[in-house]
């Protein structure tokens, strides 16, 4: 609305920190202790108390300060233990927190397939596979995956002559060229 734009954060809330994704020994994970009572527990969490008298953590301001310190701190606490033990931990201290899900627990999750938000389909060439699904969810006109990706290639002569307006001669000379 006034015409400025905001920088690009990536993973770091610019607000409040430690707050954004982390790894651990074994994996990633998201964690938010931006506030000066969360930041208390994650530091009792952490067996490392002394951080919530350090002057460079002592508020959020602090902290926003001096992030990158904090962000060394909190990534070399995971770095000791697994995912698993840094979920216990939050866990047992009231952090917000949530583990990050690979590729394998995504595609295998069961809320995202009863949702249908990934859904599986036959393809010529790979066999079963899992496709993102239908986000919009219709009640009047609900949509659904009708195929599978396409493989290389597979639309060239519809594209080329149907939209293109090529005549077979010239898609056949593209392909003697290898252009397509």
């Amino acid at each position: 609305m006034l015409g400025h734009r905001q920088p690009r954060t990536g993973n770091r809330d610019p607000y409040s920190g430690p707050a954004g994704i982390f790894e651990a020994s074994d994996g990633y994970l998201y964690l938010h202790a931006g506030t000066d009572s969360l930041f208390a527990r994650l530091a009792r969490a952490m067996d490392n108390p002394d951080l919530i008298e350090d002057e460079r953590f002592r508020s959020t301001a602090a902290r926003m300060a001096n992030i990158d310190a904090v962000e060394k701190i909190v990534t070399g606490w995971l770095g000791t233990r697994g995912v698993e033990g840094a979920c216990e931990a939050l866990d047992a201290a009231g952090i917000p927190y949530s583990k990050v899900a690979d590729i394998d627990e995504v595609t295998q999750n069961e809320q995202l397939r009863s949702r249908e938000m990934l859904v599986e389909v036959d393809h010529s060439e790979a066999g079963r596979v899992v496709v993102p699904g239908v986000v919009v969810k219709l009640s009047r006109t609900p949509g659904s995956v009708q195929m599978p990706p396409p493989t290389v290639g597979q639309h060239n002569d519809d594209v080329l002559a149907g939209v293109l307006g090529k005549s077979g001669e010239a898609i056949d000379e593209l392909r003697a060229t290898g252009v397509i």
